[in-house]
């Protein structure tokens, strides 16, 4: 952030003079320490017992698109105190009109103004520099402070995301709020390609296995399908070598599928399974060749991801995001368990428009083998 803003608080401590700025190289001691802080765990997704190296190796070399704004007091000492910090993530491709906020102050602060003050220059940046359409935020369901203002600042509840996190040796249920600015609530939906379909009169056999960095031929073509981007975030027109890339260098915490129909690839499945208190939960995305639809295929693929999932990852929740004019994938979704949590509001671009999107999850009783 390249000014520096100052506020007065207008509650708690009395002339105790707020900053907001960006992030420093030297701010590391006293971020430990604010994240360190026993009363942020419950507000936030951090874990006890963080070391140093930890926090350096999560927040040293932001991505280009994470924006960090610090809040920082004068204490008696003459000293200045880091009391909060706000993260703003913007998202890629067809989302990037949103940002994730992740919000953390200090409880001794929580209620001197240092929370409304970050939430302020957060949603000054996007609104007014960065031109972002869509903020979101999760908040924890039994933190009913937090929600109330947000809900102050424009924010409306969203989903109801069951088992969002693990804490206090519970599970714990969130909320997700957002807030919408200058978006057409009343576009409709582009048609979603899926009316041009070619469908098999015979269903094929259909086997599921690892994907391979060599299926990569193979799904540039699924990728390419018109019904495949725009019932997904991907785009048209995508290159067949970032296609390869993808296969070759997956991402941390990813377990690909491929179906396979005479020895070619028609199907794909990635489930990306969560970190730290969210380890129980795992994030599911699936495409299917045109040619393949409504045969079978996204059933074995989804069978055989809910089986690796629940019996050998242990995970609980598995959520996932599906447009409301795709019948046929909230079908099989539902069919798999899957409920809809919610509708999230201005969720992507697709044909010129801003679409929603539900937000579904599937939650396995603890004890309760698939």
């Amino acid at each position: 952030l390249g000014r520096r803003m100052r506020v007065l608080c207008v509650e708690g401590v009395l002339s105790t003079s707020l900053t907001i700025r960006g992030q420093q190289g030297d701010d590391w001691d006293q971020l430990f320490a604010l994240l360190n802080t026993s009363g942020v765990f419950p507000r936030s997704l951090h874990i006890p017992y963080m070391n140093e190296s930890t926090l350096r190796d999560r927040y040293s070399t932001p991505s280009a698109n994470t924006h960090t704004l610090i809040a920082e007091t004068g204490v008696p000492s003459g000293r200045k105190r880091i009391v909060g910090v706000a993260w703003l993530s913007i998202m890629r491709t067809r989302r990037r009109h949103t940002a994730r906020l992740d919000l953390v102050v200090h409880p001794d602060y929580a209620a001197n103004g240092t929370m409304p003050n970050l939430l302020q220059a957060a949603l000054d940046l996007a609104d007014n520099w960065l031109g972002l359409r869509r903020m979101d935020v999760v908040v924890h369901a039994s933190d009913g402070a937090a929600i109330a203002l947000y809900e102050q600042y424009g924010f409306e509840s969203e989903a109801a995301l069951r088992r969002y996190a693990f804490g206090m040796g519970a599970y714990q249920d969130g909320v997700l709020l957002a807030r919408l600015r200058g978006v057409d609530q009343d576009a409709g939906y582009a048609d979603s390609g899926t009316g041009t379909v070619k469908r098999r009169e015979k269903c094929p056999s259909v086997q599921v296995r690892g994907v391979e960095s060599d299926d990569w031929e193979d799904l540039a073509a699924v990728f390419a399908c018109p019904s495949v981007f725009a019932n997904t975030l991907q785009l048209p027109y995508l290159s067949r070598d970032f296609v390869r890339e993808r296969l070759e260098n997956p991402p941390s915490h990813f377990h690909g599928l491929a179906a396979v129909v005479d020895e070619q690839v028609v199907g794909y499945l990635g489930l990306h399974t969560g970190e730290g208190r969210q380890s129980h939960s795992a994030y599911l995305g699936m495409m299917v060749h045109e040619d393949y639809q409504s045969c079978g295929v996204g059933s074995a693929l989804m069978d055989a991801a809910i089986n690796l999932a629940e019996n050998w990852l242990n995970i609980c929740r598995i959520e996932l995001q599906v447009f409301p004019d795709n019948a046929a994938g909230i079908a099989l979704y539902r069919k798999f368990g899957f409920e809809i949590e919610g509708t999230l509001r201005a969720y992507a671009y697709r044909d010129g428009r801003f679409v929603d999107s539900y937000t579904m999850a599937r939650i396995r009783d603890e004890g309760q083998p698939v």
